[in-house]
């Protein structure tokens, strides 16, 4: 499901509230819009080792952080604390696939910070809370080289 959160002429802003995969192709309708068959998806509560993977990201994230609050990479003051606080407080562990996806918004915020490597096509893409995780773990840990200078992505 979507909420459409803004509409002005033409243009129409809208947040997705319920994951969904197209089950058919998208149809044009007067050349503006287009519209298709969609299967929702099931929230995945993912496995034990899901769980130990999430425990195991948290350090990584607060590495992240203070590696870009440290070395003076936000774009502009307060961008970081920005993004936390539209964010709200990271999942528990317990719940990795929203733990994986909160990851992914963090270090992928919009505007970008510019520190990580995209990750938000692959997220979306990522069948189980166990591929999710597996991606933002190697954003993580690409972002975290290339702010501590050890492997600069650029």
């Amino acid at each position: 499901m979507v909420k459409i959160v803004e509409h002005s002429g033409r243009n129409v802003c809208i947040v997705g509230e319920r994951r969904y995969v197209l089950s058919a192709r998208p149809v044009l309708h007067d050349d503006t819009y287009y519209t298709s068959e969609v299967e929702w998806v099931e929230r995945d509560e993912g496995e034990a080792a899901d769980v130990t993977v999430g425990k195991e990201l948290e350090p990584l994230v607060e590495q992240w952080m203070g590696l870009v609050r440290d070395g003076n990479h936000e774009r502009e003051p307060g961008q970081l604390d920005e993004v936390l606080s539209d964010l709200g407080p990271m999942p528990s562990p317990s719940n990795p696939e929203e733990l994986a996806l909160w990851i992914a918004a963090l270090i992928n915020p919009l505007p970008a910070l510019g520190v990580a490597p995209e990750i938000r096509p692959a997220m979306l893409e990522a069948e189980d809370a166990s591929e999710r995780l597996e991606i933002v773990r190697l954003g993580l840990e690409k972002s975290i080289s290339h702010l501590d200078k050890s492997r600069p992505l650029w």
